[in-house]
């Protein structure tokens, strides 16, 4: 399923973001320990914002196109609460304590992720 079709099934109501959420998690946790992608799950937050998404859209409040959909937001970009490495060992354990700006825009629009993608050591964004 492509995001498109992802969006419209949301809309149709023919999944939840619920049940996109648990499919993605799923497949992740069995490919990860081979391709070693992901250096942190959200699985708790990620399910948490899904059902507050099929809430908003079971009433009729539709944020944008991506709404509802689970992301992966790179390990380069801070996330208050979530330990952004940026690919360092320098930053192991470097857990940010304010809201960046571009989080306040995604969560107008309901974006929520449910992983971080490893990255190389200081890429650029």
């Amino acid at each position: 399923m492509t995001i498109l079709e992802a969006a419209q099934a949301l809309r149709q109501r023919t999944v939840s973001s619920a049940e996109l959420t648990e499919a993605a998690l799923r497949r992740t946790g069995e490919t990860n320990p081979k391709l070693n992608a992901m250096i942190t799950m959200l699985d708790q937050s990620a399910r948490a914002q899904a059902q507050a998404a099929d809430a908003e859209l079971s009433r009729g409040t539709d944020r944008g196109p991506l709404h509802g959909i689970p992301i992966a937001v790179k390990d380069v970009f801070e996330t208050r609460g979530v330990r952004t490495t940026a690919g360092s060992v320098i930053f192991m354990h470097h857990v940010p304590t304010a809201m960046p700006p571009w989080s306040k825009s995604s969560r107008r629009r309901a974006l929520f992720s449910s992983a971080r993608p490893a990255c190389t050591s200081w890429p650029t964004a």
